[in-house]
């Protein structure tokens, strides 16, 4: 099981959620008490539940431009290179494996995504 973290904002709206990530909804609120509050003390904030990028890669698409990139290169003789094989069953091998290479390299270059997408987002009392 995936552990949730929150982060939060002034406006439910807020386009770019710049704060922190935190453990718990109660860690968003002492973020913004402690740091942000000032003279100005909103009545809430909101709080939202922090969804990290899934990287996937789709095996079929890349597949797909091979057999494309086959046909310019051949010609007819490599029309249906994969169309007529039963690659589905296998796909799902290589959406993984690719995936996986992905990550690894993502990792190494310190190319791995730092956003996020905020869900169940919901107004907290902080007065």
């Amino acid at each position: 099981m995936n552990k949730i973290e929150y982060t939060w904002a002034v406006s439910e709206n807020t386009e770019i959620w710049r704060h922190d990530v935190f453990d718990t909804v109660e860690d968003c609120v002492q973020d913004y008490l402690e740091n942000y509050a000032g003279e100005d003390l909103e009545e809430s904030i909101f709080v939202g539940e922090v969804k990290p990028f899934e990287i996937s890669v789709d095996s079929y698409r890349i597949l797909e431009t091979l057999s494309e990139e086959a046909y310019e290169e051949c010609g007819d003789v490599a029309e249906n290179w994969l169309y007529f094989r039963d690659i589905e069953k296998d796909t799902e091998e290589l959406n993984e494996k690719l995936t996986q290479v992905v990550i690894d390299w993502l990792k190494k270059h310190d190319y791995m995504p730092s956003f996020y997408k905020i869900t169940d987002i919901r107004g907290v009392e902080v007065r």
